[in-house]
């Protein structure tokens, strides 16, 4: 070879691309191999040592997605938002938007006075007119 360019550009052609190893103590050369061989996996001075939370898939005609590691899981599974609430009532939240003249939707029943309080005091205030000022007083 005549430096590590082609070495490097000989090992990458191929059509193959499951693993690759390279031996040296020159840490330029093996970053730059590292990143200019398109292999699966591959070796730095240590080959075919395995570690399964580690992806293990090849590049090009060696195959497609990964198997082992949080890679391999991904291809297994498909991410979903699920929201949950432990009452099925109807909330004042839902229907925020009220007709001139509407009653004031009813507060949510809750199981703790300081909730109910909470909720009736929301509601209280959305029925309010625009421009009467919420009473002072004592709470």
């Amino acid at each position: 070879m005549k430096g590590i360019e082609e070495a490097v550009r000989l090992a990458d052609d191929s059509e193959y691309g499951l693993g690759a190893n390279i031996y040296t103590n020159n840490l330029e050369y093996a970053m730059f191999a590292m990143e200019n061989i398109h292999a699966g996996t591959f070796w730095i001075n240590d080959p075919l040592t395995d570690n399964d939370a580690g992806p293990f898939g090849g590049m090009r005609m060696s195959g497609i997605g990964r198997e082992l590691g949080i890679e391999g899981l991904d291809a297994f599974r498909e991410p979903k938002h699920v929201h949950m609430d432990y009452r099925i009532e109807a909330k004042p939240y839902w229907y925020p938007y009220r007709w001139p003249g509407s009653p004031a939707p009813k507060p949510a029943a809750s199981g703790k006075p300081a909730v109910r309080a909470a909720v009736a005091a929301k509601a209280a205030a959305a029925a309010r007119p625009a421009g009467k000022p919420k009473k002072k007083g004592r709470r």
